[in-house]
């Protein structure tokens, strides 16, 4: 077992479930703002954007809520890490895989 994919055969879901449950307040308050406004997103010229790495699909909705009719694609290596961004944080604009 490489290191590099160690937590993938020990992933029983539990660090999705906790990573869901860490409150993105300062990432709310001042990363997101920013990131956007440098990326883009809330303009007409951003139509779609990939939340690579979308753990349990937090990104992908604060994204959704900062643009006008956006389409965010989530995808995440980890199935614990879709299976909740699809039960907790289902949004209009957004598909994970």
């Amino acid at each position: 077992m490489s290191d590099s994919t160690a937590w993938k055969e020990a992933d029983s879901g539990d660090a999705a479930e906790n990573y869901d449950s860490y409150d993105d307040l300062p990432e709310r308050l001042i990363g997101y703002p920013a990131v956007f406004h440098a990326l883009g997103i809330g303009s007409s010229a951003v139509r779609t954007v990939l939340d690579h790495g979308c753990g349990p699909g937090k990104v992908a909705v604060r994204v959704v809520e900062a643009s006008s009719g956006a389409r965010v694609v989530a995808a995440d290596v980890s199935p614990h890490m879709l299976a909740v961004a699809r039960e907790r944080h289902p949004h209009r604009g957004s598909s994970t895989g």
